[in-house]
């Protein structure tokens, strides 16, 4: 009896303790009742002591885990936090959204009255070039915030009569927008507004309207005031660099004229003429083209159309800021290869070409080593990009089946192929290492996938089940695409996926599909009518 009595004792421990045997929280040999010693009061004291001395000792082990687990937390929030403003200044990243987005505001009324071009973001403005189909050209300033005008300037009234409003948008006004940065240093906005077209035969190509009559208008950013205005040849082409206004122009000699100057007072810096003259086409046209890109500014021209569709010969420049050349490129006739652009601040340069074979192809060029690498693929560029993938490797697009290529230029080499993009999708992204996507699928449908940038191998793949209209946008954090079809295969939608796994977060009816663009961090639909902010 005092065996069973012994026995029921240990089983009532062991119950209360829940303690496996041999476990951490087991009594030690001096204080574990005897086997032949007292078997009353003592051993319920003894028992029970070692009862609150389990108990306690697993409370300090939760208290621990908490610990651990909060400071785990913690150090992941802050960790995010740093990320997140990081990437607060990176351009085309989006202000961080909260949830599903609504619409602010919308410009314009009824179906496809304007075409807008530009769309700038200047603080808390929009800049942009509406052209009506009327052949009315106004040069915008919108309050990013309520969508109302803050100043609006006529660059081309109303001239093409309602009954015959046919390619009434050709022409209108090229212009040249202040970056974000360009805040703070006076900023204009100049353009070159054609007055006047005719239409001009192009062999092979049938009909082409053609500027006869135009002017350079520059118009301060700020404050809407026309600071200038006089005539210019039709095929005039203007950047902004800072305060200074970059333009280009063919001379009477038929060469190439690029001056730098100051955009309000017009003071002269420097001058560039290229060496030889650009020939015109049959139809005694040719095209000029300048920019400022990567810390350069780029000049391409060349005479027109040919026979064959194809340009005729012509020249591309990267000058400095100085007008120093820095590289030149000139094409034959028939050469569809006119391009030289700059990559990376002007650390390198990248010229199409043709190879033996006929094949078309990039080549890229160390600004500094002089070291050259020929491909048969072209730079896709990336937005938003946080350099995470290094200096070495380039997104490229193969120009024989359209596959995306990671090309690691310290071996020459690809590191790694994926699939072709098929028709729109955009630039990829580029965030934490990740390639991030949208591609055709094949059929009506595009998916969006996020590929290791290291390794070209897939972490997550999502299908849209419709079309897309406009780039893939993200915060850091989702991924924003206007789809076709929502869900359900109803309207068309804005919708959200989670940049880490790709599930979709949240879907928004927009009505009409829209077109959509990132403009100094806030999210824009293109429609027929106009532009509609969100917020």
């Amino acid at each position: 009896m005092r065996a069973s009595g012994r026995d029921m004792q240990d089983v009532v421990l062991v119950e209360e303790s829940d303690a496996p045997l041999g476990a951490a929280g087991e009594l030690p040999d001096s204080e574990a009742p005897s086997s032949c010693g007292p078997s009353g009061p003592s051993r319920a004291r003894a028992g029970l002591t070692w009862l609150l001395r389990t108990r306690a000792t697993w409370s300090l082990v939760a208290a621990g885990l908490a610990i651990v687990v909060a400071t785990s937390v913690a150090v992941t929030a802050q960790h995010e936090r740093a990320r997140m403003a990081a990437l607060a200044g990176l351009p085309g990243i989006l202000r961080p959204l909260d949830g599903p987005v609504t619409e602010l505001w919308r410009t314009g009324s009824g179906t496809g009255t304007v075409y807008l071009s530009g769309l700038t973001g200047l603080g808390a403005r929009v800049l942009l070039t509406e052209n009506a189909v009327n052949g009315k050209t106004d040069i915008v300033a919108l309050d990013a915030r309520t969508g109302e005008d803050a100043w609006r300037v006529q660059a081309r009234p109303a001239h093409v009569p309602a009954a015959d409003a046919t390619n009434s948008y050709a022409g209108g006004a090229n212009c040249a927008f202040p970056r974000s940065e360009d805040a703070q240093q006076a900023p204009v906005v100049a353009c070159v507004v054609t007055d006047e077209t005719t239409s001009v035969p192009v062999d092979g190509a049938g009909q082409m309207l053609v500027g006869t009559r135009a002017h350079l208008l520059v118009i301060d950013a700020t404050t809407g005031a026309v600071l200038s205005q006089s005539p210019t040849d039709p095929s005039t082409s203007v950047a902004l660099l800072g305060p200074d206004l970059i333009t280009g122009q063919f001379a009477a000699d038929g060469r190439v004229r690029v001056t730098r100057s100051g955009a309000r007072d017009g003071t002269l810096g420097w001058t560039f003429t290229s060496p030889d003259p650009v020939s015109t086409d049959a139809s005694g046209q040719r095209n000029l083209w300048v920019w400022a890109s990567e810390g350069l500014i780029a000049v391409r021209a060349y005479g027109g159309l040919g026979t064959d569709g194809r340009p005729l010969a012509g020249a591309s420049w990267l000058l400095s800021h100085d007008g120093d050349v820095v590289r030149e490129q000139v094409a034959g006739p028939g050469d569809d290869y006119n391009s030289l652009g700059a990559l990376r601040e002007g650390s390198m340069f990248v010229e199409a070409t043709t190879t033996a074979t006929g094949a078309r192809a990039s080549v890229l060029t160390d600004a500094g080593s002089g070291r050259a690498l020929t491909v048969e693929a072209t730079p896709t560029g990336a937005r938003p990009d946080d350099g995470s993938l290094g200096g070495t490797m380039l997104l490229m697009q193969s120009m024989t089946d359209g596959a995306l290529l990671a090309y690691d230029l310290a071996t020459g080499q690809p590191r790694w192929t994926g699939a072709a993009s098929g028709d729109g999708g955009g630039p990829p992204m580029v965030l934490d290492g990740r390639v991030v996507r949208s591609r055709s699928d094949g059929s009506s449908a595009f998916d969006i996938t996020s590929i290791d940038g290291n390794t070209g191998k897939t972490i997550w793949s999502t299908s849209m089940k419709s079309n897309q209209a406009g780039a893939l946008l993200t915060d850091g954090r989702l991924v924003l695409v206007s789809r076709t079809k929502s869900t359900t295969g109803a309207g068309a939608v804005i919708a959200a996926y989670d940049l880490a796994d790709g599930r979709q977060r949240w879907e928004v009816p927009i009505g009409e599909e829209q077109w959509l663009v990132e403009i100094d961090g806030r999210v824009f639909g293109l429609s027929g009518p106009g532009l509609v902010a969100y917020g």
